[in-house]
């Protein structure tokens, strides 16, 4: 106002100041030199912060300004503006949402704006429960991988490693596609899995399988391995099926067969076809002794136990027997025709 103008930023000055008494007595100046007028308030850069999301509790920024002279403040969630410098640490932070700041101040006193970085704090981690197939399992090619998330996550696979059977030298990972990350159930399909794999399992061979996940924080859930898995893709060969067809029985028959592996359920069926009337349903499902590798023979006292009635005599049959292994392989059932059951005397 003095002056009736104004100094100009950046420029650099002395400031002379002279003094005369009133008996015109001159004070010897004084002079203070290469004075700069600075208006412009100094820049901050955040050079580094923590991941988003995090799964540390600690979190460090290192900060610079262009203007050596500067000075900083720093804040943390809304708290009181405090000294700091470059690099500052926090310790203890709580899960949930943060908010740091940072500004800095040069020798002329001016404060540039601050520069404000949030982030989230997850520290815990994803569970992965409800696996299966289950250990010392047998599955076939109709099986799924299932699995359970407490959490959605950010990234996981399904590995299966061969741990004996039939040779193996392949790598069996699948990656989760975007669907399965999500928090609850999970279903994958057989033929899915061997699209991520890649390739394809092997017939016969035992395989851990395990399941990993990670979230978006990098917290890794516990990996969960169930053993002893055998893929089994080779249906039950059911063999010497008798009576033979366009035989006649009597009521000390027996139902046999043969077969080539150890079977889940199985069950001999007798359909009329002809003779004396017969409206009742006769299947007979197979007992534990009846699912084993090899012969059997039922009598025919046993098959009508499991039948819950009677064959009719007079009546024509056909006998039909059925297995399915514990991989949900079903072998081609056996059907013998024109089977009469004759129990009169000549």
């Amino acid at each position: 106002s003095g002056f009736g103008n104004s100094l100009v930023n950046g420029a650099v000055y002395t400031m002379t100041v002279s003094a005369t008494d009133a008996a015109s007595n001159a004070a010897t100046p004084v002079s203070n030199t290469l004075i700069t007028y600075d208006t412009t308030p100094p820049d901050t850069n955040l050079d580094s912060k923590p991941n988003d999301p995090s799964s540390s509790k600690i979190a460090v920024f290192t900060f610079t300004s262009p203007d050596p002279t500067a000075t900083f403040e720093c804040q943390i969630d809304g708290g009181s503006w405090e000294d700091c410098e470059s690099p500052q640490t926090y310790t203890g932070l709580s899960d949930g949402n943060h908010t740091f700041k940072v500004r800095a101040t040069d020798a002329a006193g001016n404060t540039g704006d601050e520069v404000s970085y949030t982030w989230v704090i997850i520290t815990s981690k994803p569970v992965i429960s409800s696996v299966t197939p289950a250990s010392s399992s047998t599955v076939g090619s109709g099986f799924t991988a299932n699995y359970t998330l407490s959490k959605t996550v950010a990234s996981g696979s399904i590995t299966f490693t061969r741990t004996g059977g039939s040779a193996d030298g392949a790598t069996h990972i699948y990656n989760f596609a975007s669907g399965d990350k999500t928090t609850g159930a999970h279903s994958i399909t057989r033929a899915t899995l061997e699209s991520g794999f890649g390739n394809s399992l092997v017939n016969g061979a035992v395989y851990t399988m395990t399941v990993s996940a990670t979230d978006a924080a990098s917290n890794a859930a516990t990996p969960v391995s169930n053993t002893l898995i055998t893929y089994d893709t080779t249906p039950p060969v059911i063999s010497s099926v008798t009576p033979a067809s366009s035989s006649t029985v009597g009521s000390g028959f027996t139902a046999n067969y043969t077969l080539s592996k150890t079977v889940a359920s199985g069950s001999i069926t007798f359909t009329r076809t002809g003779g004396s009337a017969d409206g009742a349903t006769h299947i007979y499902n197979f007992a534990s002794g009846d699912k084993t590798t090899g012969a059997h023979s039922i009598t025919r006292a046993t098959l009508e136990s499991g039948f819950g009635n009677s064959l009719v005599n007079g009546a024509v049959y056909t006998m039909t027997v059925s297995a399915t292994d514990a991989a949900s392989n079903a072998a081609t059932p056996v059907s013998n025709t024109l089977i009469t059951y004759d129990t009169t005397p000549p």
